[in-house]
């Protein structure tokens, strides 16, 4: 596994920011329109649509004071750019689409193992809190918070329900989601980790120069099951393709058509 720990970083560098999410042979690549993707699994080795020379830190991740990502059985980074003519006017209209939890339901991917792009998401709403999960609307905000927290709940259509808290980043044009499950987490009966180990981030990077949005995907979680890590039903292709439903997902929320790039071999 090729695992490059990017140091502390905080909104008041976003340049350090992205070059250390997103090295420079990734973002000429990204810029020209490819989508990177590279996942770590444990036991089934690394699958990546890197060329050689993009490949050095594919799996660079966000640093964190309270993870140790190293111990983590399965990682998942992608890498794009999104163009996007970013003004004060829809900034807000973006900030309360990125917050639209509902807007996860019906998300699709591709299934190698199905041969067919099938649902990935079957479900999703908020919910005011952990003891209470009865669906409510997705906030509308008047203005744009710094620092936004909330509750939602998913139905996975491989892991079932997870319950979910979401904290979410902006600062100078730039927004970063961090989404983390609340309850241990099963597959097949199965146990697969504890609460809090099963987590995803993204983060949207503005330039002006080329007006769009450098965008960072990363899923970790743990699998502590050695058997459902043998039978061969997760793979890293699987995630992979997971990871780019989300990333299809937030392009169209962005006003882009991505469909057609499902499958990441694309």
């Amino acid at each position: 596994m090729m695992l490059a720990m990017a140091s502390g970083i905080s909104f008041s560098h976003e340049k350090n920011k992205l070059k250390q999410l997103i090295n420079p042979h990734e973002k000429k690549a990204i810029l020209e329109g490819k989508i990177l993707t590279t996942v770590f699994l444990k036991n089934h080795g690394t699958y990546s649509n890197h060329s050689q020379s993009d490949s050095i830190e594919a799996l660079t991740l966000p640093y964190s004071e309270t993870t140790d990502y190293s111990v983590y059985e399965m990682l998942a980074v992608e890498k794009a750019f999104i163009p996007f003519d970013l003004d004060a006017e829809r900034f807000l209209p973006l900030f309360n689409s990125l917050t639209a939890y509902s807007q996860f339901a019906g998300i699709h991917y591709y299934s190698r193992m199905d041969k067919k792009i099938q649902p990935y998401i079957l479900s999703s709403y908020r919910i005011t809190s952990p003891q209470n999960d009865m669906p409510v609307d997705d906030e509308k905000h008047d203005s744009i918070p710094a620092d936004y927290a909330a509750y939602f709940m998913i139905e996975d259509n491989r892991f079932g329900k997870l319950l979910m808290q979401s904290h979410v980043l902006t600062q100078n044009n730039n927004i970063d989601i961090r989404n983390r499950t609340l309850e241990p987490m099963a597959r097949l009966f199965i146990p697969i980790n504890n609460a809090g180990e099963y987590e995803q981030q993204v983060f949207f990077l503005y330039d002006t120069q080329v007006k769009g949005f450098y965008y960072y995907s990363m899923q970790a979680m743990r699998i502590r099951s050695e058997l459902l890590l043998k039978l061969g039903q997760l793979t890293p292709f699987n995630f992979a393709s997971r990871l780019r439903a989300l990333t299809v997902h937030f392009a169209m929320l962005l006003g882009h058509d991505w469909k057609d790039r499902l499958i990441p071999d694309t």
